[in-house]
């Protein structure tokens, strides 16, 4: 067995029948704590009916699907952006990117409650960044600690 960082942690659908698992080896793309951000962009809202999304990043090969997943699908909200779902009770899952092979973003509301108990302060907050600030409902999506602001994705323009 491989040393890790990190324990596991864990996540999953709301119907139950996806569930995964993330391990933390030791090594640069997968040292602990993944890397979390918020995105503010109006696909997100969409699809999750919140004003913003919480993210974690880190590479596939830390993900374990510990079901078969028959009920995973994803998405394509715009050409080679990828969101994985249930399609039986509609969480959403993943974002990837076929331009990003090395990493996957989990969504943090799919972790286990008692994963967000003992590391939600850690894990939610963006200390990788927020996107798409330039859709901030004033008063409301702003709030969070200064950090990184992009006006759009990583690599636009600060806000």
């Amino acid at each position: 067995m491989s040393e890790e960082s990190h324990a596991p942690i864990t996540g999953g659908c709301l119907c139950g029948a996806i569930h995964y698992k993330v391990s933390f080896p030791v090594g640069p793309e997968s040292e602990w704590p993944p890397v979390p951000h918020i995105c503010h962009c109006t696909q997100c809202r969409k699809n999750t009916g919140s004003l913003m999304v919480h993210f974690f990043t880190t590479e596939p090969r830390t993900v374990t699907w510990s079901s078969p997943a028959p009920t995973f699908r994803e998405y394509t909200a715009s050409p080679g952006r990828f969101r994985g779902f249930c399609d039986k009770c509609g969480t959403l899952l993943t974002w990837r990117s076929e331009g990003s092979p090395n990493e996957i973003e989990i969504t943090t509301g799919s972790l286990d409650e008692s994963v967000l108990k003992e590391f939600g302060d850690i894990l939610a907050k963006p200390t990788g960044g927020q996107y798409w600030c330039r859709n901030f409902i004033k008063g409301l999506t702003a709030v969070f600690p200064e950090c990184d602001r992009y006006t759009e994705g990583p690599g636009s323009a600060r806000c």
